[in-house]
């Protein structure tokens, strides 16, 4: 799998609003996260992060996400 170089979804925190800019994962995951709505240029607010998983709401929809997949996807601020 690949990695995100730079500010990654695995180090937002609690409550904060963020853009998805990249996601670089198998094109597979990628494909998947897409459909779920993690695209990009998707806003994104992060809901809780604990345990090795981040609890993400895009689109009024909750997803959890481990933190490797949250590695490979790139954000920036809103």
């Amino acid at each position: 799998m690949k990695t995100f170089e730079g500010q990654s979804l695995a180090h937002i925190l609690p409550g904060q609003l963020f853009r998805i800019r990249q996601l670089a994962n198998h094109p597979e995951v990628c494909t998947r996260l897409r459909e779920l709505g993690f695209c990009e240029n998707a806003v994104v607010r992060c809901i809780t992060k604990g345990y090795g998983n981040i609890i993400c709401e895009v689109f009024n929809t909750r997803f959890g996400i481990d933190s490797l997949t949250a590695s490979s996807i790139g954000i920036s601020n809103v």
